[in-house]
């Protein structure tokens, strides 16, 4: 009977952390030994769940209803997002959040009535991987299905969701129309007459000309704005490099985690070979003994034979 790697990966991925490591090199072992090696080789590629994705998928096993309202939501506010709705994106990031802290706390609940303590560390985490599910569409199905094995890449907003060509094409128009002209004080001057060098004897101005002042109050202006857009850069880089550490880090901590189980069942299979190899010793021991005691035996018989033959 074939191995049936999708059920496998089902009950593989509902089971705790510490208990996947055993029991998926156990499925890959039982399709190595029915000949199936694209099954083997599937099943041993699974990844050990963290702990934050393992409580999420027990959350969409557990509550697929809920499952499905965040899957509704994601694709809202990407459909949002593709249409440049400012109105509607805003109402719907409050409730992005609203959604994804509750749905955490309940994830570590059930977490907690399995025998896993969620640390504050963790939630976050879990925090983490719903927000990925919500922007990635792909990984959302998966982690409704209940075994998402890795942390959606961190994103930004919904990076690579790139706005429709008419609402962009409306944006723009919409920008074009709401555009105010300048203030009346803040055109340019007339171009001046050019008016004599003034007395050296008379004392300067003190008020400088209206037009040097809207000039200069309008480089502060783009100033000030160039500052804010570059400050928004890298606010945008910095929280990029903050997700791929962080993505990074979980991808460490998995794999040692991953190693650690792989270390202790390996100690283990060593401690049960030298137990057997111990009392396989002793068998050996023992018939040793018994086979010289015959020997023995034998030798005491034929010489009590030839003695009683002469």
């Amino acid at each position: 009977m074939d191995v049936d790697v999708g059920a496998v990966v089902s009950e593989l991925y509902g089971l705790r952390p510490r208990e996947f490591v055993a029991a998926r090199d156990a499925h890959a072992a039982r399709a190595r030994q029915r000949k199936q090696a694209d099954a083997a080789r599937r099943i041993g590629s699974l990844r050990r769940p963290t702990l934050a994705l393992w409580a999420a998928n027990r959350l969409s096993r557990a509550r697929p209803d809920q499952a499905r309202a965040l899957q509704d939501l994601g694709a809202q506010l990407r459909a949002a997002h593709r249409d440049l709705d400012g109105a509607q994106l805003r109402a719907l990031a409050g409730e992005q959040h609203r959604v994804i802290a509750a749905l955490a706390q309940e994830a570590a609940a059930l977490a907690r009535d399995a025998g896993e303590r969620i640390s504050d560390s963790v939630l976050q985490e879990v925090e983490q991987v719903l927000h990925g599910v919500l922007a990635d569409e792909d990984a959302g199905r998966e982690w409704a299905a209940g075994h998402l094995s890795a942390a959606p890449e961190p994103t930004v907003g919904f990076a690579g969701l790139e706005p429709s060509p008419a609402a962009s094409a409306a944006a723009a128009r919409t920008a074009t129309r709401t555009r105010k002209p300048p203030a009346s004080h803040e055109r340019a001057p007339e171009p001046a007459r050019r008016r004599p060098d003034p007395d050296p004897t008379q004392h300067p101005a003190s008020d400088p000309a209206p037009g040097s002042v809207a000039r200069k109050r309008q480089e502060r202006i783009t100033a000030a704005r160039e500052a804010a857009a570059q400050a928004e850069a890298d606010l945008a880089q910095a929280r990029s490099d903050l997700a791929d550490a962080t993505g990074e880090r979980d991808r460490t901590r998995a794999a040692a985690a991953e190693l650690a189980d792989q270390v202790r069942q390996l100690r283990l299979r060593l401690e049960d070979a030298e137990a057997t190899a111990a009392a396989a010793r002793q068998r050996y021991d023992r018939a040793e003994d018994l086979a010289r005691r015959a020997e023995q035996a034998a030798k005491s018989a034929a010489a009590k034979a030839r003695a009683a033959a002469t």
